[in-house]
């Protein structure tokens, strides 16, 4: 009974090995969509400046300030409190006139997003699980960094 316990538990161990293994060698992370912000052609610019050694100095993209004023503090506070159980009790054109606002958030401060609201709403009914944010998952859709627009809140 011994001998054959010790080899069911290393056969076991062995298995849980190489499933590991195989994940991590051929899993995709399918969580990111393809890059639909503007942010994405920044960087890429950025990077190729300094491996090229610039000499001039990189201008840090400011949110402009004036823009905030194109929606008001309560659409803005709005936005970004949006939470798993707004989106989960909201029917599909809540859920179109909440993308709407965040979309109307990140083009009153300079961030762009290519796709329609109603793409939008798909990513996060896609990607909502347990995040309890809707702006940050729709952020992530847009690949749009969203500690600023928190920052901005507080």
């Amino acid at each position: 009974m011994n001998k054959t316990l010790r080899t069911v538990l290393i056969t076991l161990a062995v298995t849980v090995v190489l499933l590991f293994a195989v994940v991590m060698l051929f899993g995709e992370d399918q969580t990111v969509p393809a890059c639909t912000s503007s942010h994405g052609s920044e960087n890429i610019l950025a990077d190729a400046q300094m491996k090229e050694g610039a000499d001039t100095q990189l201008e840090v993209k400011e949110k402009p300030e004036s823009a905030a004023g194109t929606i008001s503090q309560e659409q803005y506070a709005a936005a970004l409190t949006y939470d798993v159980f707004d989106w989960n009790s909201a029917d599909e054109k809540t859920k179109a006139d909440m993308a709407e606002t965040m979309i109307s958030v990140w083009a009153a401060y300079g961030d762009s997003y290519e796709q329609s609201a109603k793409e939008l709403v798909t990513y996060i009914g896609q990607h909502l699980y347990d995040q309890a944010n809707i702006f940050g998952v729709a952020c992530t859709a847009a690949q749009i960094d969203p500690q600023p627009y928190f920052e901005r809140m507080n």
